[in-house]
């Protein structure tokens, strides 16, 4: 948006809010800009039958993106044994305040998880649904503020889950 605004203030052609061909141009701008415009602006355009207005505005939902970390409580445990602990395919289900799914975290070998995009700000509620091989399942719900253009880090360690066995003599 700052890109687009900016534009429209540098550009001469555009300069004048009141003149229809600088508005249609600066909608052009927008429309050709996609990489640079969020997906949360939108540009309206009102031609009436005796009069031509064109105007624009654009909506703002502040946002940030969500990811998840997941380490091992005991890594001194694991260490050698990584046929039998795997921190990869640990999944997370994201929902906001009002309860709504709004997507999944999905962990990789490094515990490292794929990013939530354009979030609203506000508060999410994250739950492990399906635990990585070796581990317990997570029953710990975490509550995760999301904030305007930042990226969210949920920080959380897992308990390798140990096998009862019987030993034969």
């Amino acid at each position: 948006t700052q890109n687009a605004l900016s534009h429209y203030r540098d550009n001469k052609q555009l300069h004048d809010p009141i003149n229809a061909r600088g508005v249609r141009a600066f909608i052009s701008f927008l429309e050709t800009a996609s990489d640079d415009v969020p997906s949360y602006f939108h540009v309206y355009q009102l031609i009436t039958r005796e009069n031509r207005q064109d105007f624009f505005w654009y909506s703002y939902y502040p946002s940030g993106n969500l990811r998840l970390h997941k380490i091992s409580s005991d890594s001194d445990l694991i260490s050698g044994y990584s046929e039998f602990f795997s921190l990869e395919n640990a999944v997370y289900e994201v929902r906001d305040s009002e309860g709504n799914m709004v997507g999944n975290l999905t962990t990789d070998a490094s515990g490292n998880s794929n990013v939530l995009e354009e979030l609203r700000v506000g508060t999410y509620h994250i739950r492990e649904v399906s635990a990585p091989k070796g581990y317990k399942l997570d029953t710990d719900e975490y509550a995760v503020e999301i904030t305007d253009g930042q990226t969210a880090v949920l920080e959380v360690s897992d308990d390798p889950e140990l096998l009862e066995t019987d030993i034969l003599l």
